[in-house]
């Protein structure tokens, strides 16, 4: 009877122990999953550059804004929509070589994530462009927040490049309406940085909808280093 007992005993303990052993190992693999699941998650929304969200993700949230402003269009909440461009980019990665060049544009896009208010959007659209979405501004709000963006980008320390050296960057902005497509804002928004482009750069240009091609607000271009 006592060996009985004793071998239940036993067979007690080693099947708590296997029990407990197989509770670790789910709780291994099951850490391990979530781990995957997550890195599968950045893969599809993460420039794996930068770590800004990417195109895929940057137009996702548009369209959700655009959503929102439709539902939302009663009570006014503007939204403005950019397009950020680093000027004369290849120069970089000609000269200082492509590794330089991705550690300026890495600074380049974390110097746009901290300048922007909570709720506001910045994502790599692609190549050396980001897009821009801004919560609740209105044509001067958009501006000024582009303005901000371009003089900390220009202030910008970069080890990796000569110590005059300056990044600059141009602007195009617009407001996106309740009533149109995205794509016609993102057009708006292309034409405005093609017309910082065409004042020389390192500047910002407001489109408003309706707009025929002539900027509504632009500041006085500022002068950058020749080549830069």
């Amino acid at each position: 009877m006592i060996l009985t007992y004793a071998l239940v005993i036993t067979m007690l303990c080693l099947l708590g122990g296997f029990i407990a052993g197989l509770r670790h190992t789910l709780r291994q693999r099951n850490a391990r999953l979530e781990i995957a699941l997550a890195e599968l998650r950045d893969l599809a929304t993460l420039d794996p550059l930068t770590r800004l969200p990417n195109r895929r993700a940057a137009l996702e949230q548009l369209n959700s804004q655009s959503e929102k402003a439709h539902s939302q269009r009663a009570e006014g909440t503007p939204v403005a929509v950019g397009l950020v461009d680093v000027d004369l980019f290849k120069q970089v990665n000609d000269t200082y070589g492509h590794q330089a060049g991705d550690m300026a544009l890495c600074r380049v896009g974390d110097a746009l994530r901290a300048s922007l208010r909570q709720g506001d959007f910045v994502g790599r659209f692609g190549g050396e462009e980001f897009l821009l979405i801004l919560n609740n501004s209105g044509p001067e709000a958009a501006h000024q927040a582009a303005e901000r963006l371009r003089e900390t980008v220009l202030d910008l320390q970069l080890p990796e490049l000569p110590d005059d050296y300056r990044l600059t960057i141009s602007v195009g902005i617009t407001l996106h309406t309740a009533d149109e497509p995205v794509e016609s804002t993102l057009f708006r928004a292309d034409q405005a940085l093609y017309e910082a482009k065409n004042r020389g750069r390192n500047t910002t240009v407001l489109l408003t909808p309706g707009a025929s091609g002539t900027p509504t607000s632009t500041p006085t271009p500022h002068c950058e280093k020749s080549g830069h």
